[in-house]
């Protein structure tokens, strides 16, 4: 049997297919006070990456938002990151990398949220 020779673009385009889709969703939500840098009840700013599931993208963001310390959650907008992403933000590059590694991650913004 012959192997058939590839090119580094194969190669990395075989290990973006691999590579779970990650959904990227800009939210609002309230602390529920489990976490002690966030009084309950203080609305903030999110930036929320999950590893897509079949579950609906905004029914996904809501569980996971609650599971994770946040009530009364609005997502504002969400978008399916379907190929490697690369930011030039390292915040925002380690939290794709780590709802890549596990079921999600949230990066948590410095202002309070207008309600």
């Amino acid at each position: 049997m012959k192997l058939k020779e590839i090119g580094w673009e194969e190669i990395w385009g075989a290990l973006r297919r691999k590579s779970p889709a990650v959904i990227a969703a800009v939210c609002t939500a309230e602390a529920d006070g489990t976490d002690p840098k966030y009084a309950a009840g203080q609305r903030r700013e999110l930036l929320v990456m999950l590893r897509a599931t079949a579950q609906e993208p905004e029914a996904a963001i809501q569980s996971w938002l609650r599971a994770n310390g946040w009530t009364n959650a609005t997502v504002l907008e969400h978008r399916l990151l379907e190929e490697t992403f690369d930011s030039g933000d390292n915040e925002v590059r380690a939290c794709y990398v780590n709802a890549m590694a596990s079921d999600g991650a949230c990066l948590v913004y410095g202002e309070t949220a207008e309600t």
